[in-house]
């Protein structure tokens, strides 16, 4: 569990080293999602880190250049959860 509760912190420098700008998307949309299954009874409280950790290594990043690549990318990841 306490690896659980570290591993958002390496999330976050993780997103602050990411040189595409498209990790923090994958991250968020992948919080959200999980956020979602939690509240309708799908997943526990614990398995929302592997769940991020698992759309994290099923995605490739790609460099984002402006808020259009921002939603285009955000819409793909999120059909892909």
């Amino acid at each position: 569990m306490l690896m659980n509760s570290i591993k958002p912190i390496s999330f976050a420098y993780d997103v602050i080293n990411d040189k595409t700008g498209s990790l923090g998307i994958v991250i968020n949309a992948a919080n959200e999602k999980a956020h979602t299954l939690f509240k309708n009874g799908k997943i526990t409280f614990n398995q929302f880190i592997p769940y991020i950790q698992k759309a994290i290594t099923k995605t490739k990043l790609k460099s984002i250049k402006n808020f259009d690549d921002v939603f285009c990318f955000d819409e793909k990841i999120r059909k892909t959860l």
